[in-house]
């Protein structure tokens, strides 16, 4: 095993001195500086690019968590389910959350997923654990 690392180091050693040879050592460094900001500069606008595509991901996924949300609530609240206030406290906190515009308030709208999806999870609980609702007698269920 001892061998094997020492041959690798001296292997990379050689590959290095290939490429410093074949550079020019003079321009070697100003070439390995010119490289990592060129990597740089795309590593920031590749940033930029996600940070947006993100911002906007997360905004789709809150809106439509709490639309689940909302539907569930107005299924629970009318099979008796105790539903109502917990619609108004999640849409009062969810519309003060998204309040704000702009990739700022990307923190703003993760919370408001969370918050909805918190939310959509527990009416999918209760609908889930609720006895099932029966007809009343002389009506037919489609």
């Amino acid at each position: 095993m001892r061998d094997r690392s020492i041959a690798i180091v001296w292997a990379v050693g050689l590959l290095v001195a290939a490429i410093v040879y074949s550079v020019g050592p003079d321009q070697f460094l100003a070439d390995v500086f010119r490289g990592a900001d060129q990597l740089e500069d795309a590593a920031q606008a590749a940033l930029i690019l996600a940070g947006a595509r993100a911002y906007d991901v997360v905004r789709a996924l809150a809106i439509a968590c709490f639309g689940v949300f909302f539907a569930l609530s107005v299924i629970a609240a009318g099979r008796g389910l105790p539903a109502r206030s917990l619609l108004v406290v999640v849409t009062l906190l969810f519309l003060a959350l998204v309040w704000h515009e702009g990739p700022e308030a990307t923190g703003h709208w993760l919370l408001a997923f969370a918050l909805a999806a918190a939310g959509a999870t527990s009416m999918t609980r209760r609908l889930a654990e609720a006895r099932p609702m029966l007809a009343p007698r002389g009506k037919e269920r489609f």
